[in-house]
C-alpha cells in the first residue's frame, strides 16, 4: 500500500448475505446451451445474474449524468453501448462464465412488491491487465470489481451492500467453486486463472466509493490513467488479495 497518501476508512456491511450459484437453462434455437444463474441477498438487497429483460433500468442507469459523473470517463453512455455491454453480460451468463454484470434491487421482505425495483449493477469483470497498472504488484489472477447505485439512492448504504455481498459471498464461493477467471497477460496472451485478487478504480474525488472499498480491505496502489469508452480518465487504483479458498 503507499502509505505517503491517506484514505478515509469506511466501515464494512456486517449484515447478512445469502447466495445461490445454479446452473440455468436458456432458450436458442437450434441448440440448447446450459449456462449459470446467481442470487445474492442482504438485509436489503436482491442481486441477480443480468438478464436482457433488464436492458430498459441499465440504460436508463447509464445515461444519467448524475450517475456518470464519477464512473468510467465522466459522461452518460448512448444507448448502443449500455446495449451491447447488456448483451455481453447476458451471452456470459449463457456461457456458464460468472465474470459478468449483476442487476441490483431493493428487496421486498413483504412479498407484495412486484416487480422489485431496480437501483443498480455491479460486476465482477474478466480480462483486465493489471499488471500494465501496478508492474508486478497484483497477481494476473485477479477481477475488476466495478458498481453504480442510481443517485436517487445514495446514502441509504445500498453500495456498501452490493460491494460486500460481492467481495465477502460472491468472490470466495466462485474460489471454492473453482471458476477461473479470463485475463489479458503482459505478453498480450490470455488465460484462464484461479481468482486470487480483487481490483477497483475510483475516480480520485468518489469519497463514497472509496469508502466502501477501504471498508472492504482493498488497499491503494497507485494512480492510473484508463481507457474508456466515452474517453480517458485519472483513476486511483486498489486491490484487495484474497484467502486461498480451504
Amino acid at each position: 500500500m503507499n502509505s505517503s497518501i491517506s484514505f478515509p476508512s469506511g466501515n464494512p456491511y456486517r449484515g447478512s448475505i445469502e447466495l445461490s450459484i445454479d446452473p440455468a437453462s436458456y432458450d436458442d434455437p437450434g441448440k440448447e446451451k446450459q449456462g449459470l444463474i446467481v442470487h445474492i441477498y442482504t438485509d436489503d438487497l436482491h442481486l441477480r445474474s443480468v438478464e436482457i429483460s433488464d436492458l430498459n433500468d441499465l440504460i436508463g442507469l447509464y445515461k444519467c449524468a448524475e450517475n456518470m459523473k464519477n464512473y468510467g470517463a465522466g459522461r452518460p453512455w448512448e444507448k448502443s453501448i449500455s446495449e451491447r455491454l447488456v448483451q455481453r453480460w447476458s451471452d456470459d451468463w449463457k456461457k456458464g462464465n460468472p465474470f459478468s454484470g449483476f442487476s441490483i434491487f431493493k428487496r421486498d421482505v413483504s412479498g407484495v412488491q412486484d416487480p422489485e425495483e431496480f437501483i443498480g449493477n455491479i460486476c465482477f469483470k474478466s480480462g483486465e491487465n493489471n499488471n500494465a497498472y501496478v508492474g508486478s504488484t497484483v497477481a494476473a489472477g485477479s477481477s475488476e470489481m466495478t458498481f453504480m447505485i442510481d443517485h436517487k439512492c445514495w446514502g441509504e448504504g445500498y453500495g456498501k451492500q452490493a460491494a460486500a455481498a460481492m467481495v465477502n459471498g460472491v468472490a470466495p464461493e466462485y474460489q471454492k467453486q473453482g471458476f477461473k477467471v479470463a485475463c489479458a497477460l503482459p505478453d498480450d496472451t490470455q488465460e484462464s486463472l484461479p481468482l486470487e485478487w480483487l481490483t477497483a478504480t475510483v475516480s480520485p474525488e468518489n469519497i463514497g466509493s472509496v469508502k466502501i472499498l477501504t471498508g472492504l480491505g482493498f488497499e491503494f496502489e497507485g494512480t492510473v490513467e484508463k481507457q474508456f469508452v466515452k474517453g480517458k480518465s485519472i483513476k486511483h487504483f486498489y486491490a484487495k488479495p484474497l484467502p486461498k479458498p480451504l
